[in-house]
């Protein structure tokens, strides 16, 4: 074979080579650069999933201070025949059932709402329970109840539950 034929087979094969290469390498710059902007730009659909779960938490922490005012907790669980101690156990352990209920729910919201949650929680029951221990031992559920209406009635801001349902309304609306 003629020297000058090899050297233009050559030639050819490192043009086609490097065209194959030019080729490859343009379609992965072209494949990251997409990648790089998928990456680059919020996922939308993780976004409005989060912005869900946020959303579904401040809602059961709005259920949970509605379902822990002493007034509703009063009219719900009163039965006739409990005794003041009867009934105090029973909101009581109410309260911590909505609250262990709910409990999961704090990852998805500030520590300033979680923090008012725990604190509504624990005056609540501070307050049953202080109101129970000035009543005598034969005190029934409805001596209870009267005791809990007149220092809710006397001491409006008393209790958390409106301040939390607040402050859970205004972080909610946020999001939205």
């Amino acid at each position: 074979m003629d020297y000058g034929k090899l050297e233009l087979i050559n030639w050819i094969l490192t043009i086609a080579f490097a065209v194959v290469v030019a080729v490859f390498a343009w379609y992965l710059l072209k494949n990251k650069d997409k990648a790089d902007k998928q990456e680059a730009s919020p996922d939308t659909t993780g976004t409005r999933e989060t912005r869900q779960l946020q959303l579904t938490a401040y809602e059961r922490f709005a259920l949970l201070a509605e379902r822990t005012k002493l007034e509703n907790l009063m009219s719900s669980l009163y039965q006739n025949g409990y005794s003041a101690r009867d009934m105090q156990q029973a909101i009581i352990q109410t309260i911590r059932q909505e609250y262990a209920h709910n409990i999961t729910q704090q990852i998805y919201v500030s520590s300033a709402i979680w923090n008012a949650i725990e604190k509504m929680k624990d005056q609540n029951m501070f307050i049953v329970n202080q109101l129970a221990a000035t009543l005598p031992q034969e005190a029934t559920a409805m001596d209870l109840n009267k005791a809990m209406l007149q220092f809710t009635m006397a001491n409006p801001e008393a209790t958390m539950n409106k301040l939390v349902q607040e402050a859970v309304q205004f972080e909610a609306k946020k999001l939205l």
